[in-house]
């Protein structure tokens, strides 16, 4: 391998194998093992398609049975993790100058993070997102109820304690 070609990245297209961690794999296998990822993701896929199309059209149950069977077949899988509930509910929560205004939007929120909640019932994130939710639907005790929660979580959650003091100095 000369100076130039390790400057062409095609040349990884060439590859006999990959040494990692002391062990060789020969590029068969690493050819079949990005087959098998391949089949894997296409099966996956189709289950976040189904996925957003219940949270899009705001069927929560549809969403969560989804969100559920999927994680009991693959845990650990990062596209059905905290973060699909989280940033998908965040999408549904907020416009472009703070709360959404729409009342449909804002009640699937108010289901995603339900959902939030009742997955990881022990991340303050989660309370967190749901007193959002709650207090954007007009919910004030649900939201302060909440964020006592996330702080039972996380004592020191900067974020839910301002949220509580604006709440108090609301009413």
């Amino acid at each position: 391998m000369n100076e130039s070609s390790l400057k062409d990245v095609s040349v990884l297209r060439e590859l006999s194998g990959v040494m990692l961690d002391g062990r060789w794999y020969p590029r068969q296998q690493l050819d079949s093992m990005l087959e098998d990822l391949e089949r894997d993701y296409a099966v996956l896929g189709e289950k976040v398609v189904s996925l957003e199309q219940a949270l899009f059209s705001g069927d929560a149950a549809a969403a969560r049975e989804i969100f559920d069977r999927v994680r009991q077949e693959r845990p650990g899988e990062f596209l059905f993790s905290q973060y699909t509930p989280f940033f998908v509910g965040y999408g549904f929560l907020y416009g472009e100058d703070g709360f959404s205004t729409d009342p449909e939007r804002l009640a699937t929120a108010l289901g995603l993070y339900g959902m939030y909640v009742g997955t990881y019932p022990d991340y303050h994130s989660a309370h967190y997102m749901l007193a959002l939710a709650r207090r954007a639907n007009g919910d004030l005790e649900g939201a302060r109820a909440s964020l006592q929660r996330a702080l039972e979580n996380h004592p020191e959650y900067v974020n839910a304690r301002k949220e509580l003091e604006a709440l108090a100095s609301a009413d």
